[in-house]
């Protein structure tokens, strides 16, 4: 094992430190990762390294300070901050109900292209060893791969045709999508231990435990939007590209081919950055132009106020119906609700008085709209 040097340790001190000050969930991935890497040090290699050490206590510290925060205080007593903006809710009907109708949606079906991956990837490694005594001794190693086809074939048919909906209060199709979505998981870690490497199956436990362990405090905590769920994502394309990897190297291909074969990759790829690139600074373009826009109605005193919604709303959540309200506040002016007080928030961002806002009628223009009349 290579010898750290006392700067490597500082900086794991610094890592586990910042690294625990991001978000609650990161958080608490972070403590109890420095703990499992403390553990494992002692039982790998019968001794404490001072490099883990320095991170676990980085991470204690950093925990400390976010925790300690009074926040976190009135959330833990009094289930929400005093703001009323975070909350902690740990009932079970109330975990159900978000687990259907929040969770299942950012967790388990915008991530098509992982997911076909890793079942392809599988279905490639069951073929290439398929004849093997130890596969033929795996009693369910058939109906794992035609489960595998199948929540492929799920998740097509959802993300092409139409996703399922609830029908009823009891949410029996979204309680069967869950159930559908968490035998997967069994059933990659079951193939996986089958068809893997143990190093490599190692690997597809951890990413995919840490994927779970890093989304579940969300079931008690609110709010959270789809980017709190970007280290699910993180974890799964770990596991993506590890099946991918062996995938590919199981088969018996030419240099030549598999040279394409990553030329094409590295080309998908750079190709998707750059899409992502363009429309995401065409609507951050989008959305300080549409402030500006409106601070220049305020002075002109045109009615109505014409309110520029974003060309892709699809990559990025738009607050254009929020910033479309009337703004009226509540009678009681100590309660605000969350969108009266992001509202608020962002309007004095961009030097626009609230008040004087809400009093204006608003409309809904698209930037082709506002291209045209200028």
């Amino acid at each position: 094992m290579r010898k750290q040097s006392a700067l490597d340790s500082v900086l794991l001190f610094v890592l586990g430190s910042l690294s625990a000050l991001c978000l609650e969930n990161i958080t608490l991935y972070c403590v109890v990762f420095g703990i499992f890497i403390l553990g494992f040090s002692i039982f790998r290699y019968k001794k404490v390294l001072v490099q883990n050490c320095l991170y676990t206590v980085g991470t204690l510290i950093g925990t400390a300070l976010m925790f300690l925060n009074i926040n976190y205080r009135d959330i833990l007593i009094d289930k929400k901050d005093y703001i009323g903006v975070r909350s902690f809710d740990p009932d079970i009907s109330s975990i159900s109900i978000k687990l259907y109708t929040q969770v299942l949606d950012y967790l388990f079906k915008p991530y098509l292209l992982v997911d076909i991956v890793i079942i392809i990837s599988l279905l490639v490694l069951y073929l290439h060893k398929s004849d093997s005594e130890e596969l033929k001794k795996a009693k369910y190693i058939r109906a794992a791969v035609a489960y595998d086809v199948f929540f492929g074939a799920y998740i097509l048919f959802s993300f092409i045709t139409s996703y399922f909906v609830a029908l009823s209060p009891s949410y029996f199709i979204n309680a069967l999508e869950s159930a559908i979505s968490f035998v997967f998981y069994i059933d990659i870690l079951y193939l996986s231990y089958y068809l893997l490497p143990r190093s490599s199956f190692i690997v597809v436990l951890y990413s995919l435990l840490s994927a779970l362990f890093i989304s579940a405090p969300f079931l008690v905590l609110n709010p959270f939007s789809a980017r709190c769920f970007s280290h699910y994502c993180f974890f799964m394309c770990i596991i993506a590209g590890e099946l991918f990897m062996i995938a590919v190297s199981s088969v018996n291909i030419s240099a030549a081919a598999v040279r394409a074969v990553s030329l094409s990759a590295v080309s998908l790829c750079l190709s998707v950055c750059c899409f992502y690139s363009y429309v995401n600074i065409i609507n951050k373009y989008t959305d300080n132009l549409r402030f500006r826009y409106i601070r220049e109605q305020m002075k002109s005193r045109h009615l109505p106020i014409e309110v520029i919604s974003l060309p892709y709303p699809n990559i990025a959540y738009d607050c254009v119906d929020l910033y479309l309200q009337s703004g009226s506040s509540p009678k009681d002016k100590t309660v605000k609700s969350n969108d009266d007080m992001y509202l608020t928030d962002i309007l004095d961002h961009y030097g626009i008085d609230k008040d004087k806002y809400s009093e204006r009628t608003k409309v809904e223009i698209s930037l082709y709209d506002y291209n045209l009349g200028r």
